[in-house]
This record gives structure tokens, sequence and C-alpha cells, in this order.
């Protein structure tokens, strides 16, 4: 069985190399907060500044791009207006309908089907089209939205109703508050649960692009930035591979571009005015920390003879311990408060906290390719 569920998920993952784009349907009656809670995944006014295009009489549609990554398709319905909910349901089957006669490029891989916790209803209309999205095999998830506004009666009530009704799949059910009153004092919640199940319901390439584009779970992003890490990593072992003797840790870290702008976009820094061109100015400049702490393993690279084997280790070694440590100082800076910040403040804030990084890796090893993995579990779980 196990065989058979990774031949399958292995299967699954191929057919979703060949797809252009992520397309995630957000639909639910009028005022359950779609919009609210597509800012608070995507970014504030993600549901306003977006190429938003109407589709049908329903449903427009917001396309979030960026330059190598895969886009993001956001079917948004207009929601459902009292006494036309006939209307609602035959709009949305027609457009279900027509994004899977349009191919594999416009279908739909997951639905945010949202009701609103404080309204403590659930009608026999919206399960009729939770249950067309299964009839497609579109996974589903039912977001509970602005439950810091109901009371814990009120939610039981819906999910109570929702176990009541026909459907012909149970479905996730997550209670999320993605702005809550300002008068209550509270955070917003369960947006994480739902960016992590959202994760789990899509194919790897496309749960990556997910991770990379939502703005809530900053930790769930080094999956990704460890998949380049790893990649780049492995390439080093590569039959092709051809090693290039570092003459200077400067030059060692200025091979690493790739990975800085990978790892800088994957966090949203790329979009700081000056970040591109940092990494070069940090590497470069005789006082930048970083040459510091590079010089650190500086014999690693001067005394080791050149073989085949030990050039693809020694590279590895080097991609991993500097993949790593800017996974860890982006992470760390995407936690920190930067508005109003200087950019020269910015770049002292990242040299401090990539040398305190390079430091705490600069001691791994790497001789083969499995211990790649290895390194990237024990990161993983640290």
């Amino acid at each position: 069985m196990v065989t058979i569920m990774t031949n399958l998920r292995e299967n699954v993952d191929d057919f979703a190399k060949d797809i252009k784009s992520l397309n995630i349907l957000v639909v639910g009656k009028t005022g359950v907060g779609k919009s609210t809670l597509i800012n608070a995944i995507f970014g504030e006014e993600t549901a306003k500044t977006g190429a938003g295009f109407p589709v049908t009489q329903y449903f427009e549609k917001y396309l979030i791009e960026e330059e190598g990554s895969i886009p993001i398709v956001l079917y948004d319905s207009a929601g459902c207006e009292l006494g036309r909910e006939d209307s609602f349901v035959d709009d949305t089957r027609k457009f279900l309908d027509g994004q899977l006669g349009k191919g594999v490029e416009e279908q739909i891989h997951v639905a945010w089907y949202l009701v609103s916790a404080p309204s403590a209803r659930f009608e026999a209309f919206e399960a009729v089209i939770i249950n067309k999205l299964y009839e497609q095999r579109i996974p589903v998830i039912i977001v509970l939205s602005q439950c810091d506004r109901a009371a814990r009666k009120e939610i039981d009530g819906i999910i109570g109703a929702i176990d009541s009704l026909d459907f012909k799949k149970v479905y996730n059910i997550i209670e999320v508050s993605a702005s809550p009153l300002e008068q209550l004092k509270i955070e917003p919640f369960g947006l994480n649960e739902l960016v992590k199940r959202t994760t789990e319901l899509l194919p790897k390439v496309l749960g990556d692009a997910f991770i990379a584009r939502q703005v809530v779970d900053v930790k769930a992003k080094r999956f990704v930035a460890l998949g380049y890490v790893a990649t780049s990593a492995i390439a080093c072992f590569g039959t092709g591979f051809v090693p290039i003797p570092f003459t200077t840790p400067a030059a060692a870290l200025i091979a690493q571009t790739v990975l800085w702008n990978q790892i800088a976009a994957l966090y949203r820094f790329d979009k700081i005015k000056g970040m591109a061109s940092l990494w070069t100015k940090i590497t470069t400049s005789k006082e930048a920390l970083v040459t510091l702490a590079a010089t650190t393993i500086a014999d690693f690279f001067f005394f080791v003879p050149i073989t085949s084997l030990l050039a693809g280790g020694t590279a590895a070694t080097f991609v991993v311990i500097v993949g790593f440590a800017l996974t860890k100082t982006f992470e760390e800076l995407a936690m920190k408060e930067l508005d109003g910040v200087s950019m020269e403040e910015i770049e002292n804030l990242l040299q401090v906290i990539f040398k305190k990084n390079f430091d705490k890796y600069k001691s791994i090893r790497i001789r083969e390719k499995k211990d790649v993995d290895k390194l990237r579990d024990d990161f993983l779980n640290s």
C-alpha cells in the first residue's frame, strides 16, 4: 500500500509539473469576508489591486504573477444576494463546467467555501455547490469566517448544520478570523491552519507556489527555501559538474547569487528597492561582516585537494552552509517590523543576522548526496 501511494503521489507531482498556474476558487454568500481573507493570506489589497476582470456574472479573476514563479489565479465569487440563490447556484455550475471544458490549464485546484460564523446559518443550496465541486474532484475547505464575532454556540450550530446535510464527502472545516474587531484586542487566528491544509491538498509544485506567495506562515517558507538549497547542493555531485576552485571566500559567496535571489524573493524581500544588488555589495566589501564570517572556513577551500568527489562535497558543503544561513536570516528578517527602516539599516541588520547564522552552520560537512537530505530534515525540525 505504501508503494502504491508513493507512486500515486509521484504521478500527481509529475502531472502538476506541466500546470502553468495555481487556480484557487473563493466562494460564498455576500458579506462573508472573501476579500478580507484573500488580503490576509496574500497581502494587503490583493483582492483590490489584482488585475481582476469578470469571468461570469458572479465570478471575477485575479492574477498574482511574479517573475520566476508559478502564477496564482484567484477566482472570487461576487457573492450571493438574498433571493438570488438559484441564480447563484446555476452560475456556479456553469462556471465550473466551463473551467473543466477549457482543459487542464483552467481547472480549479482547491476551493475555499466561506460561511460567516455570526450568521449561524448554512443553507441547502450551499451544499449543492460543494457537492458540485466534489463531482469535479476539487478539494474543498469550508472556512467559518468572522469567528471572532460569533459565540461558540453559533459556531457549533453551523458545524452541526453542515454535518446534517447530504454531503457526498466530509470536508475540512476551519474556524478563521482574518481581521478581528479592534475592540476585541485579539490576533487573527485560523490562517496558519488554512495555509497548512491548503498546501497539503495540492501537488508539491503547486503547494510550493502557494507557500511562496502567502504571507501568513513565514516558517512554512523554509520547506521551499530548502528545496532550492538541496537542488543546488545535489547538482554539485552531477556528472557534468566542473569544480571551480574558490580563490577567496568572497568569490565563493558571490557564486551563490542565484540562491540569494531565490530566497530573497521567497520571503518577499525582492520588492525592497536595492535588495537585488545588496548581495554583491556585501560579498565584495572588505569591511562587510559577511566577508569576515566567510574567512572562518577559508582553509576548507584552500587545503582540500580538488578531486572530482571531494570537489562535489566541497561545493555542496558551501552551498548548504550559505543556503541554511540565508534561509534563517530572511526568516528572522521577515518577522521584524521594517516599516520606516532605511536600506542602510536593513543592510547592517542583514549582515549581523547572516554572520550569526553563518557561524552556526559553518561546521557542516557534506561528503555524499544523502548527507544533503539528512541535513535538510534536521534543519526543518530545528
